[in-house]
């Protein structure tokens, strides 16, 4: 039997007048998910419930079988990527050094060697603000 990392039951949101759900799947560990839709359709709020920045306001959430009221704990959340279109106002007021320090919260396997040689070799500026480079 193959292990499920990610499980939704029967998840709703409403942003609205839009409600998005209710929405039931399971994602078996090693299995890659790709959300693909129209522009509103709800992807970025199906991640950002799957990351708990949002709540859901029906539904359960499950991850590697363990539901989560709040925060994911670290060995869950480096599990995780997430690449947005744009990224958020907040990041955009970050330089590489802050938005690091703020990653390295996320995984506990955060290789800071690595990232300082990976700076250096595309000679990203280290205090400029993201949105400036």
């Amino acid at each position: 039997m193959e292990k499920t990392m990610i499980e939704m039951k029967n998840v709703r949101k409403r942003r609205g007048v839009i409600e998005i759900g209710p929405l039931s799947f399971s994602l078996p560990l090693g299995h890659i998910l790709a959300l693909v839709g129209h522009n509103g359709s709800g992807k970025s709020t199906l991640l950002h419930m799957l990351t708990r920045i949002v709540r859901q306001d029906a539904g359960e959430i499950h991850w590697f079988g363990q539901s989560y009221e709040h925060e994911l704990p670290a060995d869950v959340r480096q599990w995780i990527g997430y690449m947005p279109e744009h990224f958020t106002r907040d990041e955009d007021r970050l330089t590489a050094r802050q938005a690091a320090a703020f990653r390295a919260k996320w995984y506990t396997g955060w290789d800071e060697l690595r990232f300082k040689e990976l700076m250096d070799r595309f000679q990203a500026p280290w205090d400029k603000r993201l949105s400036k480079v």
